[in-house]
């Protein structure tokens, strides 16, 4: 159908833009990979590639991506399960939460999971069971965020709940004393 034919030319602009800057063969191996539904993911490589990968996961034609950590910030491509294939030194309690965040598809998926391979059982422990870190943060203070607070003050029914929500909203920056 038309839903169809649109994934289909999003692809097509997505795979010829590709081609075309980076001078990669028809038969390149990354091509390949993505033609029978598997791709790689990381930062080192080109931009058009991963936005190629990106088009494709959302279009339901990738089922398989391997990644560093890359896709755990800021890329919003969820799936079905997240495989750790080995230990790393580089993976804390709070990037393991950012990447196994990824399994389960809302609306799609009841849970989602996670896969250790060559991990010790220690480690694991270590990362499922810590607590999440406390989330510490500042908006800035600018003109336009007091006039929106002061507009939602003045619009709400209940203005101690309001006061409360902005009195958090710009609550200052803590510093821990390191020893």
């Amino acid at each position: 159908g038309r839903n169809v034919e649109g994934s289909l030319s999003l692809v097509k602009y997505w795979l010829v833009r590709m081609l075309r800057k980076l001078d990669l063969p028809a038969r390149h191996i990354w091509i390949r990979g993505l033609a029978r539904g598997i791709a790689i993911y990381h930062t080192g490589l080109s931009k058009p590639y991963r936005d190629l990968v990106e088009t494709m996961f959302r279009q339901g034609l990738i089922q398989m991506v391997m990644s560093t950590r890359a896709l755990s910030v800021g890329v919003n491509m969820p799936c079905k399960s997240v495989v750790f294939l080995v230990d790393s030194q580089y993976i804390d309690p709070v990037e393991y939460r950012q990447m196994s965040g990824r399994a389960g598809r809302r609306g799609f998926d009841v849970t989602g999971c996670t896969v250790f391979c060559k991990m010790p059982l220690s480690k694991i422990a270590r990362l499922t069971l810590s607590p999440n870190a406390p989330l510490i943060g500042a908006s800035a203070l600018t003109i336009d965020s007091v006039l929106r607070a002061l507009t939602l003050y003045n619009m709400a029914h209940d203005k101690a709940a309001v006061r409360r929500c902005v009195e958090r909203w710009f609550v200052l920056p803590t510093t821990r004393a390191v020893s």
